[in-house]
């Protein structure tokens, strides 16, 4: 007992200790890991010390446990490797492009950032392919004409570029079916006079070297028609990507597609308006004919803005969008989301072709854009100069004929989806980067993989150890204790109270365990809710660290042993402070306080991203608002920004939610008493020519939302705890969408109102209303709760549920099930809707809402046939849910719970949320409703 109470004694004054020394980044300490393997992989720079007799941490900081007595040499720690598997240096006599490192493999520990140095080198005149895709609309005919004219001119251009050159040529029209083509007989024949018959895409003239054979090919081609404006160019331009052997395109060349046309273009769903109905999804496969025809063209659908820029990116394929003042700001605004393409205008009769494609070709060799393709999920890329400054898109200007220098940074995380990287799948955490420049076919294959060490002093454990009291088996240096045992050596009956708990109380205190736990005869405090309370005394509490405007450690660090333990790259006595991060990542950063103008060169950034999103524009990471509310500053919408030079930090990101690239600044409050950021983000953002109804020419794609904003409910006048609000479809109706959808209770309610701030506990037992749509028609029977029909199906309702849920921890058997109509459900109103109750402790709703999902997805819950694409959970404070439009349906109701309670406040406000579509190919609009209900008192 001696030897115990002297070490729970300096275990406690270590634990005093570590509320000032671990308010820092310390995710070694943090982690709390049980094992020497899970303190390695708890990030770069852990160590483990199994030296038994140790009293510090065993989990740490190397330079820590160091500090605290273990011995260099018991140190347990775990390196990465880097290998250079082929580096071969850039030749500057061969006159294609290169790029140095050819290939390598690095592992990483969790949190490990790596720089790599990278050459590349562009020729002063390199192979070039130019293939040219034109319109064959009858309004290109003096277009066309136009090119014949140019004959050897052309051929002089592209000589200008390259010494090595091949061109070809394609052209296009639309969908060979109606309503984009006239699909009477003689239309068919001959759409306009001295026409070709209609056609999706024909590869005319495969690339070749000889430019007089070009020419007199290019002579005999004619125009041919189709009805509607937009174009069917994308399916043209990725046949043209994809069918390299039918093409021609060279392996070591650079690869430009000229496409030129006057019209909009069709994309993704427009192929769903045709009388014979295309629903399937282009393939991105080659389907050229004998003839290099495209032959799926009234089979597949036209392919989407981000395929072909996937597309094309695969291919090392840079477009060149040549087109007239009809169509040139929608071409303007689809440029820019390619990493690398320009847009040039066409006179009328294209006239200035020559001149079009000169200015473009120039315009693409000025500069260079870095990417990183096939990027497992859990890693980070970014490339900076030689000066270590990041470049915003990878973007840097190098001169052909010159060897051009730049830096990788690959880091990985420590963190996947709020779990440890190490816990995730594999295709998550190891995979082939391929590192290139977006105009090269040259580039750097990266295998990059997660390094998860496995500590072999775990392969030799001591049964019932003498240092454990024959309690446990000893485990590189630390006691595991067996049942019923604990205590750093296994000597604390976890069934035996102490008589004197004079031990359990910590200096200053008066309460044993500080009232948070029961005292062992050890003299050991176990706290009641591990989970919440920590320390040998059990006083400190995870929720009582310091917080910023009502936010814990700021989101941006954890509450650790009474302190902010901050993330990287922030400081402060709440984590809200930015730092300034170093080129070389350090493995400890301590949280001191900063001066708020000390801003993140890069983390500011990216730390301050997901809040700009939620207020702005209600998408992003922290769109719901209750995430939203806790962001650590609000900010200001205005029409124009202020200078880069001007501010701390000018950023810019593109919206994972929409697309949409949006702007703003950060900087110091003009009063220097107030604390934080000044955030002013731009009004306007800029969006892609997509479906969202940027393009005006073309028809809208499929959209869900709700068809109101809010209600206004009385409680005295309220005949149901429920209310159905119409969510509709716009756009081509065919084919099915779900949508999910959620509700949050009392959302009025700031973070530091009183009721906001108890939690509820995770262990209440509560009701959790289930509702589910039933394969089988309502009847007048099931309506009288006491029929036999009502009867029956409530047992068989209440066996298969019963089977489903047994494996939810601690849930009953289910009651209280009733039967419904839903009205305004589609073509399934006249389907049973079947409410129950599942009884259970609150902390495994999440379980209860996979589990309902995973079973109505199927069809089937046990053998109680089910209609998937409906079902709500609940809890008394929230519910999920799902809704189905099913083909030819624009309007169904969502049946939201009104959660009513005697506690409620005066006036309380719920919001109701469109979440997603994991099911269907509709865009969400209208996302959100809000629902207040006035409580009346009488006089």
């Amino acid at each position: 007992m001696g030897r115990w109470s002297l070490r729970l004694s300096q275990l406690g004054l270590l634990a005093v200790l570590l509320t000032c020394c671990y308010a820092e980044e310390n995710y070694c300490f943090a982690s709390r890991a049980k094992s020497c393997s899970q303190c390695l992989q708890a990030g770069t720079g852990c160590a483990y010390c199994p030296d038994e007799m140790f009293n510090g941490p065993r989990c740490d900081l190397y330079a820590n446990i160091i500090a605290h007595g273990c011995s260099a040499r018991a140190a347990i720690t775990a390196s990465s490797s880097t290998k250079f598997e082929k580096n071969q240096k850039i030749n500057m006599a061969l006159s294609q492009s290169q790029v140095s490192p050819q290939m390598m493999s690095m592992s990483f520990l969790p949190g490990e950032e790596k720089t790599v140095d990278v050459e590349v080198f562009a020729p002063t005149k390199g192979p070039l392919d130019l293939y040219i895709l034109m319109d064959f609309s009858n309004s290109m005919a003096d277009d066309l004409d136009s090119l014949k004219n140019m004959g050897e001119k052309l051929a002089k251009v592209v000589h200008t570029l390259s010494d090595n050159f091949t061109i070809g040529f394609g052209k296009f029209v639309d969908k060979v079916i109606e309503p984009q083509t006239d699909m009477r007989p003689e239309k068919l024949k001959k759409p306009w006079p001295d026409s070709d018959p209609p056609f999706s895409f024909q590869n005319v003239i495969k690339l070749t070297n000889d430019a007089k054979f070009f020419n007199d090919e290019l002579q005999g081609e004619r125009i041919s028609g189709n009805l509607d404006a937009p174009e069917g160019g994308f399916d043209a331009i990725l046949q043209a990507a994809v069918c390299k052997d039918q093409i021609g395109w060279r392996d070591h060349s650079t690869h430009l597609l000229v496409f030129s046309t006057e019209s909009a273009f069709h994309y993704e769903t427009d192929g769903m308006n045709v009388l014979s109905g295309i629903l399937k999804r282009n393939d991105e496969l080659c389907h050229l004919d004998e003839n290099d025809k495209y032959t799926e063209d009234i089979h597949q659908d036209y392919p989407s803005i981000p395929t072909l820029i996937r597309v094309l990116g695969d291919h090392n394929i840079i477009p060149v969008f040549a087109v007239t003042n009809h169509s040139y700001t929608y071409y303007e605004e689809l440029k820019r989301y390619f990493p690398i393409a320009e847009v040039g205008l066409l006179s009328e009769d294209s006239s200035n072709m020559l001149q079009v494609m000169d200015t473009a070709f120039k315009n693409i060799r000025s500069k260079m854009s870095i990417r990183a393709a096939n990027k497992p999920k859990a890693f980070e890329t970014e490339f900076l100069d030689t000066d270590n400054v990041v470049k915003q898109y990878g973007e840097f200007k190098f001169n052909p004929g010159k060897i051009g220098k730049l830096r990788m940074r690959v880091k990985a995380h420590r963190m996947l989806d709020d779990n440890p990287v190490c816990d995730s799948d594999q295709a998550d955490t190891k995979g082939v980067m391929r590192v290139k420049p977006t105009t090269f076919n040259a580039g750097v294959n990266v295998e990059a993989s997660i390094l998860c060490p496995i500590c072999d002093c775990e392969k030799t454990i001591l049964p019932k150890a003498d240092i454990c009291h024959k309690n446990g088996n000893l485990v590189c240096g630390k006691c595991q204790c067996s049942d019923g045992w604990l205590g750093t050596f296994c000597n604390c009956s976890a069934s035996t109270s102490a008589r004197d708990s004079s031990q359990c109380i910590a200096p200053g205190k008066k309460e044993p365990c500080s009232g948070r736990g029961d005292c062992l005869a050890c003299g050991a405090c176990v706290c009641y809710n591990p989970d919440q309370f920590e320390g040998p005394y059990c006083q400190y509490d995870k929720t009582q660290c310091q917080r910023y405007q009502g936010f814990l450690c700021n989101d941006h660090g954890s509450c650790v042993m009474g302190s902010c333990a901050c993330a990287k790259g922030w400081g402060g006595d709440a984590a809200n402070v930015p730092k300034a991060p170093t080129p070389v990542w350090t493995q400890k950063e301590v949280c001191v306080t900063g001066e708020p103008n000390f801003q993140a060169l890069s983390g500011a950034c990216e730390g301050t991203r997901s809040c700009i999103q939620c207020q702005a524009w209600k998408t992003g990471e922290k769109k719901d608002k209750e995430k939203c509310d806790m962001c650590p500053f609000t900010i200001t919408l205005v029409d124009e920004l202020k200078e880069a030079d001007k501010v701390l930090e000018y950023c810019n990101f593109r919206d994972e939610d929409d697309d949409c690239t949006y702007q703003y600044t950060l900087e110091n409050p003009e009063d220097t008493k107030v604390q934080g950021l000044e955030v002013q983000v731009l009004k306007k953002r800029d969006c892609p020519a997509s479906c969202l109804a940027l393009l005006p020419c073309c028809r809208k794609g499929r959209m869900v939302g709700f068809k109101e904003d809010e209600y206004l409910l009385r409680q005295s006048l309220l005949t149901s705890d429920h209310l159905d609000t119409p969510m509709v479809r716009t756009g081509p109706p065919k084919g099915t969408d779900v949508v999910r959808w959620k509700i949050t209770d009392n959302v009025h309610r700031a973070p530091n109102h009183p009721q906001a701030l108890i939690k509820p506990n995770p262990k209440e037992i509560i009701q959790h209303p289930i509702s589910l749509r039933l394969n089988r028609l309502f009847s007048e029977n099931l309506s009288r709760t006491e029929s036999r029909d009502a009867e029956q199906l409530r047992k068989e309702v209440s066996d298969n549920l019963n089977e489903v849920y047994k494996q939810i921890p601690g849930a009953q058997k289910v009651q209280k099930t009733s039967f419904r109509m839903q009205r305004n459900a589609g073509k399934r109103q006249e389907y049973a809707i079947m409410d129950t109750v599942l009884t259970a402790p609150r902390s495994t709703f999440p379980d209860i809402v996979k589990l309902t999902e995973k079973n109505v997805q199927s069809g089937n819950v046990n053998d109680l046939k089910v209609v998937p694409g409906y079902y709500t959970v609940a809890t008394d404070r929230e519910a999920v849910g799902a809704v189905e439009f099913q083909e030819g349906v624009e309007s169904v109701d969502v049946h939201v719970p009104l959660f009513v309670k005697d506690e409620d406040d005066d006036k309380k406000q719920l919001l109701v949320e469109a979440v997603d579509v994991p099911l269907g190919i509709a865009g969400i609009g209208k996302r959100l409703v809000n629902i207040t209900i006035i409580k009346e008192h009488g006089d």
